[in-house]
């Protein structure tokens, strides 16, 4: 198999013949079974690095020597570099051989495994440093954690440019910056595609020869900059395009799973079960202020969305205690109030004594009413606790007439994952937050995000615009319009639902 070495080089004339040396090794090592093509970008050097790269190299096969008439940066030596390889594996390297060529091998193992990514990694447990200054580590260390807070990714290096990439892939990555960010923006492109990266120890040692060309305050200010637009993007549900256009399949829902019902309880028992412990009014009652607050703006932001006439059938799946029914502003000719917990229903009951209601028994994904029945169905912190939320969702659609609307509220737990990531990991303000666990809810199945949602929507409701609870952004809400034949729920939901 041919695989292609990208060396980027600027003012590297001094360590040429030492990256000769250990390049020819490594090509010994590789030759009975991989063709090592070596492809040098010399951006713009202004010393004697490119008649160095051609009296050591020029004369051997599989040499391509690529040259910038002025220094372009190392985003754009990459990008040249990246073009004019052939090889079905492309890895980069440094010219100054901080990172040892040697374990290029052990690397190509890793992807002869599967990886689609491998990079070297010495900030992984088992990886390593030497003689590299304190600040740097720093520097290194807590951007990599930023960006794992972003992306709630688990990489334990984002810039090191030691790498093997599957050709299709890299080639596809949009690398915007000229710079040495160029790196971090390799890395999260192939995260955000979905790529699965292997982190290979290793150690970072000092260069001996020439000078490091990265000025490390502009660098950390662009890097900060490009975390600040992907924080954006996560917020906004942006970050993840090519998932959006996806429909529900198995194998998506499968991705989002966090947890099944337990075996030997079924679904009435285990909702029972956790709205003794975390059901809305326990929310609303909740010792930690700041939780109780955000309770009550959750329910104002649904309740804003719900606007009954004097004549409209309202349908709210999933009620418990009736704790959102009976705050409507708004009179409605009848409400109908479902839950899969009868207890539950008990209470709604007595708290909307008076009202003209009616309490179904039921479980979401299977109503048992009529088709277009309801003018306004409601769906609050329900979806995501349902072993098929996309059936869910259809039912929601099935029962409300077609000029009505499905007003919807589902938890952000993608963003939840990183607020607590934050709040208990890298910040450690854990005793500030008492009665808030570092996990996810135990009652949700499902880790929801912006993507998921407008997954499961698709072929069941015309999703109006998500919006989020600002400053937080730990809730989506959304009025949608049903369809008149809502695709049913995934097969892999109603296995999961036995």
């Amino acid at each position: 198999m041919k695989i292609s070495l990208v060396i980027p080089c600027y003012n590297e004339e001094a360590g040429i013949p030492q990256l000769a040396r250990v390049l020819l090794e490594v090509r010994r090592t590789l030759e009975p079974v991989h063709q090592l093509e070596l492809v040098f970008v010399d951006d713009g050097s202004t010393d004697g690095t490119q008649a160095e790269i051609q009296r050591h190299f020029g004369a051997l096969p599989d040499v391509r020597i690529v040259a910038h008439e002025v220094n372009r940066g190392l985003g754009a030596a990459l990008r040249t570099g990246f073009r004019h390889a052939t090889g079905v594996w492309i890895a980069t390297t440094d010219s100054d051989c901080t990172y040892d060529p040697h374990e290029l091998p052990e690397m190509i193992r890793l992807m002869e495994l599967g990886a689609d990514v491998v990079v070297a990694s010495p900030y992984h447990p088992d990886g390593g440093v030497r003689n590299v200054p304190g600040y740097r580590l720093f520097l290194s260390h807590n951007l990599s954690r930023l960006y794992n807070v972003v992306l709630g990714g688990h990489v334990y290096t984002y810039t090191s440019l030691f790498r093997i990439y599957r050709a299709d892939l890299v080639q596809t990555l949009e690398v915007e910056s000229d710079g040495f960010r160029s790196m971090a923006e390799l890395m999260v492109g192939a995260l955000l595609r979905g790529a699965k990266v292997v982190e290979h120890p290793t150690v970072l040692a000092v260069r001996q020869y020439g000078e490091s060309k990265a000025a490390i305050a502009r660098l950390m200010a662009q890097h900060v900059r490009f975390l600040a637009r992907l924080l954006g993007r996560r917020l906004t549900g942006r970050l993840w395009p090519a998932a959006v256009e996806r429909s529900a399949a198995p194998g998506e829902l499968e991705a989002a799973r966090f947890r099944r019902v337990p075996e030997g309880e079924d679904l009435a028992a285990w909702n029972r079960r956790l709205n003794g412990s975390h059901g809305m009014s326990v929310l609303s009652d909740h010792p930690n202020p700041l939780v109780r607050w955000h309770e009550r703006d959750r329910k104002r932001r649904i309740l804003r969305r719900i606007r009954p006439r004097p004549d409209d059938v309202v349908v709210e799946v999933g009620c418990e205690r009736g704790g959102l029914s009976a705050h409507f502003t708004r009179p409605c000719r009848y409400l109908v109030c479902v839950d899969i917990d009868a207890d539950a229903l008990a209470g709604a009951r007595e708290r909307l004594t008076g009202r003209p209601a009616g309490f179904v028994v039921a479980d979401a994904q299977a109503l048992p009413l009529r088709d277009g029945s309801a003018d306004i169905s409601i769906s609050a912190h329900t979806l995501e606790h349902l072993p098929d939320p996309a059936a869910g969702l259809a039912e929601l659609s099935r029962v409300t007439a077609s000029d009505g609307t499905v007003v919807l509220n589902v938890p952000n737990d993608r963003w939840v994952l990183v607020l607590k990531r934050l709040i208990f990991g890298a910040l450690r303000f854990s005793r500030s937050f008492r009665g808030i666990s570092p996990e996810l809810a135990p009652g949700h199945l499902w880790v929801f995000g912006p993507s998921l949602f407008r997954a499961i929507s698709r072929g069941r409701v015309q999703l109006g615009r998500i919006s989020f609870n600002a400053p937080f952004f730990t809730n989506m809400f959304a009025v949608a319009r049903p369809l008149s034949r809502p695709v049913p729920g995934t097969p892999l939901g109603r296995r999961s639902a036995q």
